[in-house]
Order: structure tokens, then sequence, then C-alpha cells
């Protein structure tokens, strides 16, 4: 029912908005998107666990004619596991100069995940239903970003300071602290509306010295890279993008390895933009941290949800 929901909503305000498809470029620009996939996720020394995801997405930009400008960016995600689910909700804003060679700015977002199904409890031999934020928390992100533009190739990255807020699990301690973002990517056009894009994110977070893994041993530091792959194809004369993403994501403990792989397809809706390139250079082409959540191991996503390769 959301599959169909979701498609439905995107074709209609494609068609509603196919007369502006050949405009050129304007100073405002925008897009709608949506996409479902697919997360395999192994823990070492446990099998795999499969989830399926749904995404939206919502950005807008304006460039005034000085070169200055700003985009926001609404994204949610859903991950179903079993009885499981959880979403991260993200809000952003960026603010940039951007000429025919450059964008130089700086951006911030707030992201609120949330859990909601069953776990399992030990002690008591049996499977508690939760609907909280346990164990998750809620995050701020500010930092720089840029973009480069050589002929049909955009190199763009971020680097990114993140805290945690709010953080609720049982013990009442705060599990991680604070850790930084990074990731480069490399966008080729093949022609103006077909691009392909490489992507390596780096996330680093420091874990709370209040935290008592008793005798498990883990780092205090745990670090994240996330490897992407993605294209995009654009209609001809039609404001619909198609779009699909690989990613593959690993997580080094002390003790065990967590990786996951992702594959995404999804449809997108421009308003704005006559190309994709156009958007790429003139439009809305910033994107916000974003993680695709990986909740078969609920620890995993703690440490996951906090960055990785953004969607197109």
């Amino acid at each position: 029912m959301f599959k169909k929901s979701l498609i439905s909503v995107l074709i209609t305000a494609a068609f509603a908005t196919q007369g502006h498809a050949n405009e050129a470029a304007q100073p405002f620009d925008a897009f709608i998107s949506g996409d479902v996939g697919r997360t395999n996720s192994s823990l070492s020394g446990t099998s795999d666990n499969n989830q399926t995801d749904y995404n939206l997405r919502a950005s807008a930009s304006y460039q005034s004619p000085s070169n200055f400008g700003g985009q926001v960016d609404a994204v949610y995600s859903t991950n179903n596991y079993g009885n499981n689910k959880i979403t991260n909700t993200d809000l952003a804003g960026h603010l940039f100069y951007r000429t025919d060679k450059y964008l130089l700015g700086g951006f911030l977002q707030y992201r609120s995940p949330s859990f909601t199904g069953s776990l399992a409890d030990p002690s008591a031999n049996a499977v508690v239903d939760v609907s909280s934020n346990l164990f998750l928390s809620e995050q701020l992100f500010w930092g720089a970003e840029g973009q480069a533009y050589f002929g049909d190739v955009t190199v763009s990255g971020q680097l990114a300071k993140q805290v945690f807020v709010n953080q609720k699990d049982i013990s009442g301690q705060n599990i991680a602290d604070d850790g930084y973002f990074a990731n480069i990517k490399a966008k080729y056009f093949i022609n103006d509306n077909w691009s392909a894009q490489g992507s390596f994110a780096y996330n680093n977070v420091n874990l709370s010295n209040n935290i008592d893994f008793g005798s498990n041993s883990i780092d205090q530091t745990i670090d994240q890279k996330s490897y992407g792959l993605n294209t995009e194809y654009r209609i001809a004369d039609k404001p619909i993008s198609l779009y699909a993403q690989y990613t593959h994501n690993t997580i080094d403990f002390t003790e065990a390895n967590l990786d996951s792989d992702q594959i995404f397809a999804g449809i997108k809706v421009n308003f704005g933009s006559s190309s994709l390139k156009t958007r790429d250079r003139s439009g809305a082409s910033l994107d916000p941290v974003l993680q695709r959540p990986t909740g078969g191991h609920i620890f995993g996503q703690n440490i996951n949800g906090i960055g990785g390769i953004s969607p197109i």
C-alpha cells in the first residue's frame, strides 16, 4: 500500500509539472523523490538479516543573481525487519555561494530516530513490545561543504561535526558523545540527463566513557566506512528521473564486524531545472548527511545511524 501510494503521488506531480520541463535554469529549483530497497546486514558470528526499506525526500533551493543561495531538505527513512521498524527523520539547511566553477557553503542538520517493535528479553525469557527511542539518539550535524565543476565531472565533499543529544538508554547513561563525518563524491555526466556517481564516506563516533560493557571489550571510538555507486536517468522532455543506488557499509568493533549491503531504486519528480546537469550546477544539488537504517541489528543501528552515503 505504501509503495503504490508513493508511486501514484509522484506520477501525478510529474504530469502536473510536465509543461515546465523544458524551461531554462531558474532561481528556484526543487524535487521530491521516493525509493524502495533491500538491506542485508551481518554481524560476525550471527546469521544474515534482510530488511525492506522505504525513503521519501523533498528538497528545494534558491540562488540569487549575486550567487548567494540556500537549500532545505526533509527526509523520512523507514526500515522494516520482521515486526520491528526503525525510522529516521532528517531536516537540513544549507547556505552557499556558487559560481559556474565551484560552490562553497555550510549546513546544519537535525536527525530524530525512533524504534517500534519487539525485542527479546533473555532475563525474562520473553519477547517485549517496545515503542520508543531507546538506544537511539537525536543528532545535530554542522559543517562545511563544497563542489567543483570540471566539464562533465562534479567533485563534491562535506566535513561535519556531530553531537548526540537527548539520548535515552535503559541505564540512563549516554551511549555516544560526539564525532565527525566526511564524504567525497565524483559524479560524471554521460549526457545532460544521465549521470553516474561514486562515493566514499567516513564516520567517527566517540562512545561515552561512562558506559560499562562488563566483560565485553569494545572500542571507545568506532569508525564506519561506506562505499557507494549510483546512477540517475531523466526521461527526455519529462520532469521524471529514475535512479538506483548500491551502498556497502562496514563498522569495525573490537570483537566483531557489522557489514551491510543496500540496494535501492526510486523515482524523482523535478521542478524548475531543465536537466540533471542544470540542477547539479545551479539547483538543489546538495545532500544532507544520510544513512539508510539497518535495523536487523539494533546496536548496529545506534552506530550505523550516524551517517553514510547520501542518495541521489
